[in-house]
């Protein structure tokens, strides 16, 4: 095979043009800190970098759910807390007012207190997190209870229910989803219309609104009226003691899920920083020997190149 002047300077241009390349890229590398800046650059790690984001994105949005469903079950917590409070000091006045021989005008005083409990009580059953109520269900925009007086009687009282038996869930893992609120009839007794008609039903508030008005009405056998009703403030006692021992363990086991989606994150991003990040110190010996490289390049150039009659003509 004939070597050719023209083939040597072109394979040395290519040389030099290979060298200079490889130098830019470098330099692209280091002023952008990321080692693939295109496609083209490296395809299987490109690959490799979508599947990572993706995953810290997946991660990052079930954090953000876990978060949020734990604020809620700990907003909850702490309703529950209120209703458990006033269950037991229901229970107090409920004994003390059972007395037969207590005058007519402390059993009034005990009414007006079992009546501002009332009060109370709807204001922690209406309890919101960032405006959406907690025991409403889907109706998370709705006031759940209000207090409604008969148009036919107005000594007659009870306390209705606006929300749905929705349950709200979220989904706090791939594939898994769980609910995180309690709706008004599963945490304070039946509901059986959300309009029209007083009822009776059996929940907390209709306990207390018959606590007040037979405190009221100065019935002799006053202890055996009221034995019945400290039963079932004993009965939903119970259930929200039961509920928040539920709300407790799912917070609990949300608050562990947390810790691991936290644990991979920290993973994933160190991942992440492996495949993407330009390793400067390497990247940076490697900027000076290709430098190194193009100059000898140039400098063995000159040499290889044999002299041509235009050398010779000055």
């Amino acid at each position: 095979m004939r070597i050719t002047t023209g083939m040597q300077s072109n394979n040395m241009l290519r040389s030099l043009q290979g060298s200079n390349e490889r130098s830019v890229k470098l330099q692209e590398q280091l002023s952008s800190g990321r080692k693939m800046n295109r496609p083209s650059d490296d395809p299987v790690g490109v690959s490799r970098s979508l599947k990572l984001n993706r995953d810290l994105a997946e991660n990052t949005q079930y954090s953000s759910n876990l978060n949020d469903a734990i604020s809620f079950l700990d907003t909850t917590d702490v309703a529950l807390d209120g209703i458990d409070n006033i269950l037991q000091k229901l229970k107090e006045l409920t004994v003390y007012g059972a007395n037969d021989t207590l005058p007519q005008a402390s059993r009034d005083a005990i009414a007006l207190e079992v009546d501002e409990l009332l009060g109370q009580t709807i204001q922690v059953a209406n309890t919101s997190k960032a405006g959406s109520y907690i025991f409403a269900g889907h109706k998370v925009l709705t006031e759940p209870f209000k207090l409604v007086t008969a148009a036919d009687d107005p000594t007659k009282q009870a306390v209705q229910y606006l929300g749905d038996d929705g349950k709200l869930l979220y989904e706090i893992a791939p594939n898994i989803t769980d609910n995180v609120n309690y709706t008004g009839p599963e945490a304070l007794g039946a509901f059986t219309t959300t309009a029209g008609p007083l009822t009776t039903d059996d929940n907390l508030f209709n306990d207390m609104i018959k606590l007040r008005d037979i405190l009221k009405s100065g019935a002799a056998d006053i202890s055996a009226q009221l034995q019945p009703i400290l039963g079932k403030l004993d009965e939903k006692l119970d259930k929200v003691l039961n509920i928040r021992a539920t709300v407790g363990a799912k917070s609990n086991k949300m608050e562990l899920s947390l810790n691991r989606m936290e644990s991979a994150f920290v993973n994933i991003t160190e991942q992440i920083a492996n495949n993407d990040d330009t390793d400067v110190a390497k990247a940076i010996m490697q900027l000076k020997l290709e430098e190194n490289v193009y100059k000898s390049a140039l400098s063995v150039g000159s040499r290889v190149i044999p002299p041509s009659l235009v050398d010779f003509l000055s």
